[in-house]
């Protein structure tokens, strides 16, 4: 069992879903926010490790591009230094989130692995081009990376 969702940090600390989301950014450059992938039971990310949300989920459509490509691919946050990394094993996805010694990881299965990060990220670009309509161009090309873009 894979579940993806993404949330936008207000500025008083806490974080609303996106869909949920219904003011702008003080900066569009910025847009704070978490991407919580849990798999299996495993937390890999989660709000705790907040960082740029529209940047996070455009180098992860980079990564999951790559690892359709050559079955293996990396990631790091845009502002800190916390790595996710992805790999194919078979039928299954091994998902990890390195940050300093502490490593979170869990296996999914590949066809629900495509499905639910492509229709995760989808979702967040199509809402996040509402949200920042300045950004749209770059989130359009981000998301036509993604499976089904």
């Amino acid at each position: 069992m894979l579940a993806v969702n993404s949330f936008i940090r207000l500025p008083n600390g806490s974080f609303v879903h996106v869909d949920s989301y219904g003011e702008r950014p003080a900066d569009p450059d910025y847009v704070e926010g978490a991407i919580e992938i849990v798999a299996d039971g495993v937390e890999i990310v989660g709000q705790r490790e907040w960082d740029y949300v529209d940047q996070l989920w455009s180098y992860l459509a980079d990564a999951l591009e790559r690892l359709r490509a050559d079955g293996t691919a990396s990631t790091y946050y845009p502002d800190q230094p916390i790595r996710i990394d992805f790999s194919v094993q078979g039928s299954r996805v091994l998902i990890s989130s390195t940050a300093g010694d502490h490593v979170r990881r869990a296996s999914v299965n590949r066809t629900e692995f495509d499905e639910v990060f492509s229709a995760a990220g989808r979702r967040f670009f199509d809402r996040i081009s509402e949200i920042v309509p300045v950004n749209s161009d770059g989130y359009a090309a981000a998301r036509s990376k993604l499976v089904n873009g």
